[in-house]
């Protein structure tokens, strides 16, 4: 019997080594199908999930709260985008300097397991919005792409042909550091994910304010 455990516990130890090394998912909010994000992911309903991105109070979360609430924010987010179903959030091993990643076949942002744990919750915050932008921008492409041949060349659908382009080559482009920086898709996220950062922090001291006057 002792020897059975031993050869148990080896077995499941193998497997979450073999689970960080591959960089797969560790820990997901994975919904079982990509249901519509609907207006139950508002900002009003979620008031009090937000407000745990204070840093005094994120820090005291666990890893599966921390992204509990940070799966929330990427489906207002989501929502606030047009974007019409579930993302899912989950943590991943990734590799060096990337702090999250989004896979568009599976609607799912990975987040660095060490950056959710460690860093700041403004830099966490973002990363999200970031890769939640580019949910989008897949998106704007796939319209485009389904578009009839005599609208192509609208001009709504300049920044999908820009992004369609570098998405193609985006495998090679993210090698050199400096060009895959400029890439407009990279461009445009980060000036989403910024923004989206300061509104947040915005929206709790204006909650924190109205509480404290009330």
């Amino acid at each position: 019997m002792y020897f059975a455990i031993v050869i148990c516990m080896t077995i499941i130890l193998v497997f979450m080594l073999i689970n960080r090394i591959a960089g797969n998912n560790l820990i997901s909010t994975k919904v079982d199908s990509y249901e519509t994000v609907g207006s139950h992911y508002s900002i009003d309903d979620h008031m009090d999930e937000i407000l745990l991105l204070q840093e005094s109070k994120w820090k005291k979360l666990d890893t599966t709260e921390k992204l509990k609430v940070l799966n929330t924010v990427a489906n207002i987010e989501a929502s606030n985008m047009g974007i019409s179903h579930i993302i899912n959030l989950g943590t991943s091993k990734l590799d060096k300097q990337i702090l999250g990643q989004y896979s568009n076949e599976k609607y799912t942002v990975y987040i660095d397991i060490d950056h959710l744990e460690n860093d700041d919750v403004n830099d966490v915050l973002n990363s999200v919005c970031h890769e939640v932008r580019h949910c989008y921008q897949h998106l704007i492409v796939e319209e485009y792409e389904s578009a009839a041949p005599e609208s192509k060349n609208l001009m709504l659908y300049k920044d999908a042909i820009i992004y369609k382009q570098e998405f193609e080559h985006y495998g090679d482009l993210t090698k050199d550091i400096m060009r895959y920086y400029t890439l407009n898709c990279e461009v445009d996220a980060r000036n989403y994910a910024e923004n989206a950062v300061i509104v947040y922090n915005k929206l709790i001291s204006a909650y924190n304010v109205s509480s404290e006057n009330s």
